[in-house]
């Protein structure tokens, strides 16, 4: 059997992917390491691997900072596969802001709390949603670590990597055409899915699952 192992988005956990249906695959979701004073994107990425059996083929699958997290990954250990699915290659595909934060370091100031209380923003930013998948989403960000957003956006705005590093890794990458988080056209050589927002691993499950059940 196909193993998978797969990183979800930004303070969501394996409950994201619930709506994934992938036969005759063995997925496997990894958890969230802690986080540490300092850690970029290639510090943190190397946390995962205890978790990961590289002696056997693999598949690596990760959905927004997940992704990024899998990319660095991939760089370490090669899975036959890298799928993204609503992420960047790099630090090159990434939004003006996200990289703006980088000399205004206002992310800083984030917190699940601010985030919670701007649900409204967080309904445009993610896209349309059914309310069991939106009221899902936020008590995922309610249950989050309390460093965990933090850490994370400090990984991301910080992430200097570029796609061409992949060269020689076998990617298949998923993104929604309505990305409002990580727009469309920042990304190259990617899969559309029209119509898709940032968390269509939820809300387009079956169009995602067919993508996915083609390259597994």
């Amino acid at each position: 059997m196909v193993k998978l192992y797969l990183i979800p988005g930004l303070a969501t956990d394996e409950r994201l992917f619930h709506k994934t249906i992938l036969p005759g695959v063995e997925m496997m979701v990894l958890k969230w390491p802690a986080f540490a004073p300092g850690d970029t994107m290639k510090s943190y990425a190397n946390k995962f691997l205890p978790q990961i059996d590289s002696t056997k083929p693999f598949f690596l699958l990760g959905v927004s900072f997940g992704g990024m997290c899998a990319v660095e990954i991939s760089k370490i250990i090669n899975p036959k596969k890298l799928i993204l699915v609503s992420s960047a290659k790099g630090g090159d595909e990434l939004p003006y802001f996200m990289k703006m934060f980088r000399f205004m370091p206002l992310h800083i100031l984030f917190s699940q709390a601010i985030f919670i209380k701007m649900s409204e923003f967080i309904k445009y930013v993610f896209g349309r949603h059914k309310t069991s998948d939106r009221d899902l989403l936020l008590k995922m960000l309610r249950e989050c670590p309390e460093n965990y957003l933090n850490g994370s956006t400090e990984c991301i705005v910080n992430w200097r990597s570029h796609s061409s590093e992949l060269n020689g890794i076998n990617v298949v990458h998923i993104h929604g055409t309505d990305d409002r988080v990580i727009p469309f056209r920042n990304i190259k050589n990617a899969i559309p899915v029209k119509g898709g927002n940032h968390f269509m691993v939820l809300n387009e499950a079956d169009r995602v699952n067919d993508i996915l059940n083609t390259f597994i």
